[in-house]
């Protein structure tokens, strides 16, 4: 995985995963829509969201959706 992405990885383990990007860093939701969901609920969501959450949304943005899915197996593969 390339820095970008091993980012992503961080943030996504690293978030709360009853927060506002729920259906993203817990359910695996990570298509197109889910993120701007997701974005638009950022808008109006309490508590706000953290830096955190802010920074994943972007960089998921800007990954296709075969780099958000290789990040997504990366965090949930069974230990080795």
């Amino acid at each position: 995985m390339n820095q970008l992405m091993e980012r992503a990885a961080e943030l996504m383990k690293a978030v709360d995963g009853f927060g506002v990007t729920h259906i993203i860093s817990e359910d695996g939701n990570l298509d197109d829509s889910h993120i701007a969901f997701v974005e638009e609920q950022m808008k109006t969501c309490s508590p706000p969201p953290t830096p955190e959450e802010r920074e994943l949304i972007i960089l998921l943005k800007v990954m296709t959706i075969d780099a958000r899915e290789a990040v997504w197996d990366h965090i949930n593969r069974p230990f080795d």
